[in-house]
């Protein structure tokens, strides 16, 4: 289990599962919601994120995929949790790695939307690149895969 808060504080969290898949994405979007180059996304069941302290707010934008989101804040410092992709299924959050408090073992699986990526960002050719989104398959492990796929059978 991890825990993780906001700037300060407000919003305490535990991660109680393992993600799927780490997303470094350079979208506009995530530059923005960042303050930073990219942002680091932890794409996790939604049943594994409990806010234990305070409440979230939200807003809704839009993604580098065109589709809507959801972005989860701290109404307090603005720290940004978590995001609720419209085109994924809903039983799934984005996780910021940033709000957790112990991210050193967090390493990215892919580089997204590298055609937003800012000059001077350079990303290590031992990690998957793409200019948009990608493929599950050609990223995902094949246990991560398996759970999505059982997670999506599960009645809601």
């Amino acid at each position: 289990m991890k825990t993780g808060s906001c700037l300060c504080g407000q919003i305490q969290l535990k991660l109680t599962g393992e993600p799927l898949v780490t997303h470094a994405c350079h979208c506009v979007e995530c530059q923005k919601i960042t303050g930073s180059a990219y942002g680091v996304n932890l794409w996790v069941e939604a049943k594994d994120v409990e806010v234990s302290q305070g409440e979230l707010k939200s807003f809704t934008t839009q993604g580098g995929s065109g589709q809507p989101h959801d972005v989860h804040f701290c109404g307090d410092c603005g720290s940004a949790i978590y995001s609720r992709y419209h085109a994924a299924p809903p039983q799934f959050l984005f996780l910021r790695s940033g709000c957790l408090d112990d991210s050193s073992d967090i390493r990215p699986d892919v580089h997204i939307f590298l055609k937003d990526r800012q000059d001077g960002v350079k990303v290590g050719e031992d990690t998957p690149q793409y200019e948009g989104y990608y493929h599950f398959k050609e990223v995902w492990s094949e246990a991560s895969q398996m759970r999505f796929k059982q997670i999506l059978s599960q009645p809601s």
